[in-house]
């Protein structure tokens, strides 16, 4: 890809998105799990004023208007309301279920964001994960989704990260009956060796911490649709070097 394309898609204002960060068992306490969260809310809201404030999910948003605590207070708020509980009496904790937690930002400048986490998950059979989705109208330009990567792979050590849109999603489904494991920008962690060998003309790539950060530039765009086959093709190569299924 020219760096001018690159370039091009850099100034470009995305407003179909979400970030989608992944990684396998390891079972964390609910101090560990607040300060990840915490860590990544501060990074992220430096990208953009409007992921600033965060406050609790409620069953109906207009409800939801009680702040995310501090650091300290959120340590005792994941212990005491974000627990996984079995569903037979007498209901005891499921401690490697971990702790989950949803957050919205309410509405600020006429948009908004939600932020759903699960941390601390030992069960080898469900995922940790952190999903970041705004509002249609939430508009955010490409660099600054390298940004949100970054701060994502600093908070939450993960397995992958994988920035994609819901018509990119819809769209390779209908074709291929899966969601697809790749996204404008992928990340994944550890960087097989022979990885970049592997795609010198599909995408860029760099190191970011312990693994490589791969972007797939124009492939993934509305426009550019024509693409799914060989995002298609891509993916199973990559599921013969091991970097696919991600976690």
């Amino acid at each position: 890809m020219l760096q001018s394309e690159v370039s091009n898609l850099s100034d470009t204002r995305i407003v179909d998105w979400f970030v989608s960060i992944r990684w396998g068992a390891r079972k964390e306490t609910s101090i560990a799990c607040a300060h990840r969260l915490s860590r990544f809310i501060d990074d992220i809201k430096a990208i953009d004023f409007r992921l600033s404030q965060w406050y609790l999910t409620a069953r109906r948003k207009k409800a939801a208007t009680i702040p995310l605590p501090q650091r300290g207070a959120l340590e005792e708020y994941l212990r005491s309301h974000c627990v996984q509980r079995k569903e037979v009496p007498p209901r005891n904790v499921s401690e490697d279920l971990g702790f989950s937690i949803s957050l919205w930002t309410g509405r600020v400048a006429g948009t908004s964001a939600s932020l759903v986490v699960r941390c601390g998950v030992s069960n080898s059979r469900v995922r940790n994960a952190c999903t970041l989705t705004p509002a249609s109208s939430f508009g955010v330009t490409r660099q600054e989704l390298v940004d949100i990567v970054k701060c994502a792979v600093d908070a939450w050590q993960p397995d992958s990260v994988v920035v994609s849109s819901d018509e990119f999603l819809t769209s390779y489904m209908a074709q291929y009956t899966k969601a697809p494991q790749l996204g404008w920008l992928t990340y994944v962690s550890p960087s097989p060796r022979r990885l970049t060998d592997a795609l010198p003309t599909v995408a860029t790539t760099r190191s970011l911490g312990p693994g490589l950060l791969l972007d797939f530039g124009n492939r993934f765009l509305p426009a550019q649709h024509q693409h799914l086959a060989e995002i298609h093709q891509l993916e199973q190569r990559l599921q013969q070097l091991g970097v696919l299924p991600i976690t």
